[in-house]
């Protein structure tokens, strides 16, 4: 259903490979939750750009979960399951097979606040 593929400008990206219905999880991705003591190691490295706030703690999504891009128009949303331990992609729209699915970082898919990098026109 999804693939990770390069991308032009950003790197890589998780496309579909079929047809995704409005409202379809298409990944549920498992995490890793990290202990507090843990969270300040993680903050002097590349990782740090690649965690979830996860309650009052953070956490790690495998699978495809930190290869989603961004968009301020995003196609799909993720879910947090805290009771699972799991992050649910989902859907906002009726996806094609072969585009990219990307995701507001800021998780409320409406949210127009800045990130912590420099937002270029792709992500519009």
């Amino acid at each position: 259903m999804i693939t990770v593929k390069t991308t032009d400008k950003k790197g890589r990206g998780v496309f579909a490979t079929e047809d995704i219905q409005t409202d379809q999880i298409f990944e549920s991705a498992e995490i890793l939750l990290l202990k507090k003591e843990e969270i300040e190691f993680i903050e002097k490295t590349i990782i740090d750009e690649y965690v979830f706030v996860w309650g009052e703690t953070c956490a790690l999504v495998l699978g495809n979960g930190m290869l989603y891009n961004h968009s301020y128009k995003p196609n799909a949303r993720y879910v947090r399951d805290f009771e699972n331990n799991k992050m649910h992609y989902v859907a906002l729209r009726p996806i094609k097979s072969g585009e990219e699915i990307r995701i507001n970082y800021n998780g409320d898919p409406e949210c127009m606040d800045r990130l912590w990098f420099n937002v270029i026109d792709w992500c519009l």
